[in-house]
């Protein structure tokens, strides 16, 4: 296991640093492993509307990063698939009586587990065979995934991503996002199994909400282990000034 390694955060022209903890999985016992961040931050000014009836013109951040991340130990065999996804979290207002938490997603991925001999469709095969039409059908679909997932990485669970543009442009709800303060980059994930309840990766503010609402009574079913992949707060640049002003 390595130790806390200290990555790079660059904002346009401002370098930022941050390190990361270590990420448990509480029925596994084992680590993410070692994650690096390398982020570029670009905001813009949007010259559409948010809707059709809106005049207002409203700011967008777009978000490029590097991100190595070693999620294998999330997967075993009651493991359906795993959604990891990148988030941007930061304080609602500047108000320093207020807690509130703005948590806007940026990038998104589904990793689906492989096949084993315990998971729950070889068992049901084995156990529960179905009719030969319907066994031909199911084979041939088996197939035709398991060649298409051949092209795939064997470990679902090891994240390499270079220059990687964010799938999601954000905004805030008051239209304006530069020069946000005490901001930070989340790497969380959902754990969907075969039989059992959606897991949640702990420490974001969707987690914190679902424990709190059921009063903390299913975290141990529903939220994994761990501290989290979070950085250490950044603030977001200025707008960039257009060549033109704006009528």
């Amino acid at each position: 296991m390595n130790d806390n390694p200290v990555t790079n955060v660059s904002l346009s022209n401002i370098q930022v640093y941050c390190t990361r903890d270590e990420l448990h999985r509480r029925e596994m016992g084992s680590c993410l492993g070692s994650e690096q961040w390398g982020l570029i931050l670009d905001i813009y000014r949007s010259k559409g509307r948010p809707h059709y009836y809106s005049r207002k013109r409203e700011e967008y951040a777009q978000i490029k990063f590097d991100l190595d991340a070693d999620l294998t130990s999330l997967f075993n065999w009651n493991t359906k698939q795993v959604f990891v996804y990148v988030l941007a979290s930061y304080p609602t207002t500047s108000s320093s009586s207020s807690n509130l938490t703005t948590e806007s997603i940026i990038w998104d991925m589904i990793i689906p587990a492989t096949e084993s001999p315990l998971s729950i469709p070889a068992l049901t095969r084995r156990f529960f065979p179905s009719k030969k039409s319907k066994s031909s059908r199911f084979s041939s679909k088996t197939n035709k995934n398991t060649s298409s997932d051949s092209k795939k990485p064997k470990n679902r669970g090891l994240l390499r991503l270079r220059n990687q543009k964010s799938k999601y442009q954000i905004t805030d709800i008051s239209g304006q996002i530069a020069l946000r303060e005490n901001a930070q980059l989340v790497v969380a994930w959902n754990v969907q199994p075969w039989i059992g309840a959606l897991m949640w990766s702990p420490h974001s503010k969707i987690a914190e909400n679902i424990g709190g609402a059921l009063g903390g009574l299913l975290d141990a079913v529903i939220i994994t282990g761990g501290k989290g992949g979070r950085s250490k707060p950044f603030n977001f640049p200025a707008l960039k000034v257009a060549g033109k002003k704006e009528g």
